[in-house]
């Protein structure tokens, strides 16, 4: 039943954009700086290294072509890989790097 004055609401309802009621969904600027993410100065320096300056840059790259960076460790593109997921974006699939945009 519906409070007074409350428009009703079917039950089981989402959003039209399918995005869920139980779980909140936090987005990132694909403009987001890598140096915002919380990563140590070496992986910092590693990204600066590759010319990876935001989230959009980083997504045109693979996880094999970001190993090859000195300094990089899996720690460092788990982190990045969890920022690009929330900025809607992803790694390039191996040995398919793209051309910055």
């Amino acid at each position: 039943m519906s409070a007074i004055g409350a428009a009703p609401v079917a039950a089981n309802t989402t959003p039209s954009w399918g995005a869920s009621y139980d779980r909140p969904v936090a987005s990132l600027p694909v403009t987001l700086p890598i140096d915002a993410l919380e990563l140590p100065s070496r992986a910092r320096n590693a990204f600066r290294a590759g010319g990876i300056a935001t989230l959009l840059d980083a997504s045109c790259w693979s996880e094999r072509d970001l190993q090859s960076l000195p300094q990089m460790g899996p720690a460092a593109i788990r982190t990045l890989r969890e920022a690009l997921t929330r900025a809607g974006l992803s790694l390039q699939p191996n040995g398919r790097r793209r051309k910055k945009l």
